[in-house]
């Protein structure tokens, strides 16, 4: 089974194949270069038909997912008040950078049945600062640990790190995402797991005797970092979804980007 740096073919191994290419080589790492550029290196990954899970078709369209409810809970609301009163600014930058991977990683959600909404976690995870990294060494737009990056084919090495490739670590915590749904049909408890991993949240459903995030979460079942998570990504959502309601100007909604159809 190949990984996707060994099927991509288009960063370090042309650095040694043959010296006059070298420059043009160094230039080609980064394959961030123009929007064009991010559409067409998904095109050559989705060709190349990388398999980095066995259970994966990829010549079979996932089917769509059931968009997230994004429903004012108190705890909601409370996070709403937080990012409007003193967190603007962040709200402004990550939206602006996420301008430049947001036609590709839309595309990729699409492909992979994943609904729009669900991008707003890289907002919450890292601003979309694909250099991100936390104090427990997750990094990426998608704040994936080692381990958990390995199980979705992404190498991190001497070569370069696949966690900060905004296609790679895209693709993969699309199909991440899926098989957190696929285990727990609710993307309340999907996020949860997300934030503290599944481990946690099995335990904390049978210690509050209920599969409904916000019963766990009031019984205080699970980390309070996890608690917050939920609500935050829903404030988020809600925000970027109608960012002039919430008093942020000159940023576009996601109801009014274009949509693109899906790449293939």
């Amino acid at each position: 089974m190949y990984s996707m740096r060994a099927l991509l073919n288009f960063r370090f191994v042309s650095l040694v194949v043959s010296l006059p290419l070298t420059l043009v080589s160094c230039h080609t790492i980064d394959i961030f270069d123009s929007s064009a550029s991010d559409i067409q290196s998904y095109e050559k990954i989705k060709s190349a038909r990388p398999e980095p899970r066995p259970t994966y078709r990829i010549a079979t369209r996932p089917p769509q997912l059931p968009a997230p409810r994004l429903e004012k809970t108190p705890e909601v609301e409370k996070e709403l008040y937080y990012f409007l009163k003193g967190s603007k600014s962040f709200i402004r930058a990550s939206l602006k950078r996420r301008e430049k991977y947001d036609q590709v990683v839309r595309a990729i959600f699409r492909d992979e049945g994943i609904p729009e909404e669900l991008i707003n976690v890289a907002m919450i995870e890292s601003g979309f600062r694909r250099e991100a990294k936390s104090p427990a060494g997750a990094v990426g737009l998608w704040q994936f640990t080692r381990s958990t990056g390995e199980v979705y084919g992404l190498e991190a090495g001497f070569l370069g790190d696949d966690r900060k490739d905004p296609i790679l670590s895209t693709i993969a915590a699309a199909r991440h995402l899926r098989d957190l749904y696929l285990a727990y049909r609710d993307w309340n408890l999907v996020l949860a797991a997300y934030n503290a991993g599944s481990g946690a949240v099995d335990r904390a459903r049978s210690r509050a005797g209920s599969d409904d995030f916000w019963v766990i979460a009031r019984k205080k079942k699970l980390p309070l970092q996890t608690r917050r998570y939920v609500p935050k990504f829903i404030a988020a959502a809600l925000i970027v979804g109608n960012p002039g309601h919430y008093g942020i100007s000159g940023i576009a909604s996601d109801s009014s980007r274009p949509k693109d159809k899906s790449v293939g």
